[in-house]
């Protein structure tokens, strides 16, 4: 997760930006447009993360674009694009590249031709940056980091576009040769931007291609047009394989990380997953974000599910709802209203209030209140289970059926009938580490095959304590006390 940034400080995230001013140097549309010779034909989705002005998404896009997936820090840059192509076909972000970017990884979104004009000779944090581009320095210049991204960003098959400053390009290549291990082709041009002074190095970036950084074609070229009958000569040197430009990335995903980027920067803008209805019970819900992450379980989304239209006093009744509403509270995962949070928690006093015993407990009673613990310690060997080790115990809703045939009288001769009995009952079990055996405790232990009398648990377990009203609220209970010897006085 990216750093929290307020929407000021977006302005300038690279700690040298006021030494090298916007950096702002955006590819010319018909140059872009002969760079585009060498990618795939087909281009129905194209992506810029750093749009600018939308110029080179402008040059990428071919007659079957149907979706531009672009970014800018620059708010103008929505205008520019929807000057420059149909409307219909963006979906745009307002956001600085460093913020969206941990949302995209995070989302697993990628993209199968993206064009990268990144800022040249930035430096930024490395506490801005998701960790898979840190390398252990303070900074990280934003040509670099771009590269590093890059691989995360590409589908399998996917291609990239990525234009830089030739001198950085060379810097890498000494230093860390291993960013450009899938680029394909490489070429250089003095006067790629206009009043600028240093050599453009265009860096052609196959996912699937993987052999040596080919070494640079150096090109001094008057034209846009001449670029591109020269590249196109060129084009037998694509990398075989890929999908040949049939590329149809719908924008969903993207919209996605969008949104999850917006409301990490302004939390109000944040879905939240649990609400409280006007009845008193729970809605739940999940973003488009949370759906395509990979880092909450399958159970979590499950156990939040469990909790829809459920009242929360209604969830404290079973152990699994109540580790669920504990889940909820405490993990992180999942976002809550202040007053569907006010209710949880008022729920969970209650039932902690109403299950706490007046007064002490014997240990026989204190199998009631087995439920509420994870582990048992075994005080002496049974089956499998050694004295002093802990192990995990669960419980669980059974149903049981059984027969047995009693005698009764019909027209004044003995016979037999046979009477069913069913019904519910709680077995424990208790699993061992080592070897994965189980034992079953029941209280109607003879009517479920298998499993053995409560008592037996108490025989060979440690049944933990179980606190008191007096231990768990005592100042409360004095005064209470106080009050009813105050009574007895009076009424003696």
């Amino acid at each position: 997760m990216s750093q929290k940034r307020t929407p000021q400080s977006l302005v300038s995230p690279a700690t040298n930006s006021h030494l090298k001013g916007l950096q702002n140097y955006y590819t010319p549309a018909p140059w872009a447009h002969a760079l585009a010779a060498l990618l795939p034909k087909k281009r129905p989705t194209i992506a810029d993360l750093q749009c600018g002005d939308g110029s080179l998404l402008r040059g990428l896009q071919a007659a079957d674009t149907q979706f531009v997936c672009a970014a800018d820090i620059d708010s103008s840059a929505k205008l520019s694009l929807n000057r420059l192509m149909p409307s219909h076909r963006i979906t745009h972000a307002h956001l600085d590249f460093l913020d969206l970017l941990p949302c995209l990884l995070e989302s697993r979104t990628k993209f199968d031709l993206l064009g990268c004009n990144p800022p040249f000779s930035l430096s930024w944090p490395q506490s801005l940056l998701p960790a898979p581009l840190r390398n252990g320095h303070e900074t990280l210049d934003s040509t670099s980091a771009c590269l590093r991204s890059i691989t995360h960003l590409l589908s399998p098959d996917g291609e990239c576009l990525f234009i830089a400053n030739h001198a950085t390009i060379e810097r890498i290549t000494k230093d860390d040769p291993s960013l450009l291990e899938h680029v394909w082709f490489h070429v250089t041009h003095p006067s790629f931007f206009p009043n600028a002074d240093f050599i453009a190095s265009i860096l052609y970036i196959a996912k699937r291609y993987t052999g040596l950084p080919p070494a640079p074609m150096h090109l001094a070229l008057d034209t846009p047009q001449e670029l591109e009958a020269i590249l196109k000569s060129w084009a037998h040197l694509r990398p075989p394989g890929g999908l040949n430009g049939s590329y149809a990335l719908p924008p969903q995903r993207f919209n996605a990380a969008i949104d999850e980027a917006e409301a990490r920067i302004n939390p109000e803008r944040r879905l939240e997953n649990v609400v409280l209805s006007r009845d008193g019970t729970l809605r739940t819900r999940v973003s488009a974000f949370q759906q395509y992450i990979g880092s909450i379980p399958a159970a979590q989304f499950k156990s939040l599910q469990s909790l829809n239209y459920a009242n929360p006093h209604e969830l404290t009744v079973q152990r699994s709802s109540r580790q669920a509403l504990n889940d909820m509270l405490d993990n992180g995962h999942w976002t809550i209203s202040p007053s569907a949070a006010l209710a949880i928690q008022s729920a969970m006093d209650e039932y902690n209030n109403n299950r706490t015993p007046l007064t002490p407990v014997s240990q026989l009673q204190r199998l009631g209140w087995l439920d509420e613990n994870d582990k048992l310690q075994c005080k002496r060997d049974f089956l499998f289970f050694r004295e002093g080790e802990f192990y995990e115990v669960t419980s669980e809703v059974a149903k049981y059926q059984f027969s047995r045939y009693q005698p009764r009288y019909k027209n004044g001769k003995k016979d037999e009938e046979q009477i069913s009995t069913r019904g519910n009952d709680l077995i424990f079990t208790v699993h061992a580490a080592d070897d994965g055996g189980t034992a079953q405790f029941t209280y109607k232990h003879a009517h479920i095959h298998g499993t053995y009398p409560m008592e037996d648990i108490a025989e060979f377990f440690h049944i933990p304590e179980v606190p008191s009203l007096a231990t768990v609220r005592p100042e409360e209970c004095a005064a209470h006390e106080s009050r009813l010897n105050m009574l007895e006085q009076i009424t003696s």
